[in-house]
């Protein structure tokens, strides 16, 4: 566990090389892999893996290493044990407090995480003890989260009508290009003066 959370490759080799076992937990139920995933440590991490370490162990508050990967923003470690992950069931545990991988990395803009997890089968309808889904839990409060839920709820609702035309409140698509909105003038002309 030291050797794991101080980043000593060497110190890590020599004992596993003398057969130390690789899930010993400590009084907080981690083991060498959870303490090195939490700290960033890639090359303990590799090592660890590399003797067969256990990615579903989970501590005292059910959290996976992948768990501590993804709170602490930890990507390349959260990679690392994504590739290691053959089922969906190891993505999708939840820890006490109903929270998975998902959940962290959403939550922590893990982008390329997130892609992942989605990838070898983590559910976003998944619900966390607060009742927030993966794609709520990016949300910055619980109020915000509540609001993004009641409007995303609206969404199913039938179309709105208006004199004009109609407006379909559907999801926008995520546009991979930057647009300016409007925002950028190429000259100090403004339409609202040829008006008055």
């Amino acid at each position: 566990h030291v050797a794991a959370l101080t980043n000593s490759v060497e110190c890590c080799h020599i004992l596993l090389g003398h057969h130390a076992p690789v899930d010993e937990t400590d009084y907080r139920g981690r083991t060498p892999l959870i303490c090195a995933a939490a700290r960033g440590h890639t090359l303990i991490l590799e090592l660890l893996l590399e003797y067969h370490a256990d990615v579903r162990a989970k501590d005292c508050q059910l959290n996976t290493a992948l768990h501590h990967a993804c709170r602490n923003r930890h990507s390349d470690c959260a990679l690392m044990l994504l590739e290691r992950v053959q089922h969906s069931s190891i993505v999708n545990m939840a820890n006490k407090q109903c929270r998975t991988a998902l959940h962290l990395s959403a939550r922590h803009g893990l982008v390329s995480v997130t892609r992942r997890l989605l990838e070898k089968g983590a559910s976003v309808q998944v619900v966390d003890c607060n009742g927030l889904t993966p794609a709520l839990a990016c949300a910055p409060s619980p109020a915000i989260a509540q609001c993004l839920s009641l409007i995303l709820t609206a969404s199913t609702q039938p179309p709105i009508q208006n004199n004009f035309k109609k407006y379909t409140m559907s999801l926008p698509l995520l546009n991979p290009q930057p647009s300016d909105c409007g925002l950028l003038r190429t000259s100090n002309h403004s339409s609202d003066s040829d008006f008055y």
